[in-house]
Formats: C-alpha cells, sequence, structure tokens
C-alpha cells in the first residue's frame, strides 16, 4: 500500500486537535456538565480520524439508524414543562425531572450546537446529543462523574466513536473528576463495566430509535423492549444503587 503523506497528515492534525480541545475540557470550571461547545469541537475532529471514519461506517449499516438518516428525521424541540406533568413512571417525566434537578434546559444544546446537518458525520453527531440525556434516564446513570463515565462506555459499545474513549480514559487519567469535583476511582470502574455491558446486550442501538416520540410512555415498557433492566429485573447491587428514583 502507497504511503499518504496528506492521509496521514490529517489524521494527526485531526488528533492533535482532539488533544488540545480534550485538556481545555478537563480543565474546565464551569458549572455545566457536558461541556458543549468543547465536545461539540473534539467529536468533530475526531469522527475526521480514522477510527473516527470507521465509527461512521459501523454506525450507518444500523438498519434503523439509516432510515433516520434518509429521512433526515428530527424531534420535535423539547418543552420540559410540558414533558414534567406527564404521568409518574414515564420516560417524559423521568427525564423533564432529571434535566430540572441538574438545572439543564435541552435549549442550551440546541443554542450551543454549532453544526448544521449536512452529511452523516454531523447527523450522528447531532444524534449522540439529542439521545444523551434520554438514555441517563433509560438507563439509570446518575449525572455525576461516575454517571457519566459509565453512560460514555455504553455510548462507545454501541457507536465505535473515538470521542467516548477520549471522555473514559482522559477522566480517568485526570483522576480528581471532571463533572463534580471528586471521583470514586472503583465506583467509576464498577460503572464503566457496567456501561459497556448494557451497550452489549442492548437489543437496539439507542440512537436508532425515536425515543422522543415515546415520551408518554411508561419507561419500563421502554426498557423491556430494549432488553435493558428495571429495577424490577435487576440484581447486581452496584447497578441498582444507580438507577433514578422514580
Amino acid at each position: 500500500m502507497r504511503f499518504d503523506p496528506f492521509k496521514t497528515a490529517t489524521s494527526v492534525f485531526n488528533i492533535a486537535k482532539s488533544i488540545s480541545t480534550f485538556q481545555v475540557i478537563l480543565n474546565e470550571t464551569s458549572g455545566d456538565p457536558h461541556l458543549l461547545q468543547n465536545v461539540f469541537k473534539m467529536e468533530e475532529a475526531l469522527d475526521g480520524t480514522p477510527h473516527g471514519k470507521k465509527s461512521i461506517l459501523f454506525q450507518m449499516e444500523n438498519e434503523d439508524l439509516r432510515k433516520l438518516w434518509e429521512e433526515r428525521w428530527m424531534p420535535e424541540r423539547i418543552d420540559l414543562n410540558k414533558l414534567k406533568i406527564l404521568p409518574e413512571g414515564s420516560l417524559g417525566r423521568l427525564y423533564a425531572e432529571n434535566l430540572i434537578r441538574q438545572g439543564f434546559s435541552p435549549d442550551a444544546l440546541l443554542d450551543l450546537d454549532p453544526y448544521p446537518i449536512t452529511n452523516q458525520k454531523e447527523f450522528l453527531i447531532h444524534r449522540t446529543w439529542q439521545v444523551h440525556d434520554l438514555a441517563h434516564a433509560l438507563l439509570g446513570f446518575d449525572g455525576n462523574s461516575e454517571g457519566e463515565l459509565g453512560l460514555q462506555a455504553f455510548e462507545y459499545s454501541q457507536t465505535q466513536s473515538p470521542h467516548h474513549l477520549f471522555m473514559i480514559f482522559g477522566v480517568l487519567f485526570r483522576f480528581n473528576g471532571l463533572f463534580d469535583g471528586g471521583l470514586d476511582f472503583h465506583q467509576s470502574l464498577l460503572s464503566i463495566a457496567r456501561g459497556f455491558n448494557l451497550g452489549v446486550q442492548a437489543k437496539k442501538m439507542l440512537n436508532s430509535v425515536k425515543l422522543e416520540e415515546q415520551m408518554h410512555r411508561p419507561i419500563n415498557d421502554i426498557r423491556n423492549e430494549l432488553g435493558l433492566p428495571t429495577k424490577e429485573n435487576t440484581s447486581q447491587k452496584y447497578i441498582e444503587a444507580s438507577f433514578y428514583d422514580f
């Protein structure tokens, strides 16, 4: 195979850009646990590497996700005030209560998102962050640093997107905690292990499901359909302890 210096230089540039952006993320002192602006920059850069391009191809092999792209499907803008009055135990109610408790609004994501959707890469970046907080509710991962690490592991096992690995290993190397100023190393490893396990056992790729159209449904019904544990069918103590109350 002939050496392609331009391709190699492009890959190195994207990796260097990602590392530079991630250094900013690790030093972030903002109260925003999602660090959206810099995370978007890092994800875009990493998706330009060979690993990132393979991830895009891998995700587009999923029939349901590919259909969303072909439809150019986009969820309606989320209204937390409407969701928080849905029946108790519904996906939308739990999702809204979690975000309200954290002082976070999906409007922040929409307002900070700098990218239009003109290709598959941009579509997948958007879809990951549209589903991110819904995944918190469905999987029971808390919004602290350990919960975020677990969710990153789940998302990597489902999408193979390299930016999830950057987040996992970067936070572990930093060790003083990215999101809340403290990190329980033992609990973090358990959370990561649980995330990988859930990603493998899930019946569907979460990003391929129109969860935004199922906000009114009981969350445990959705979990059962996706092959995810509920409080009723969970046996491991560390999994049970990480579920939100609902």
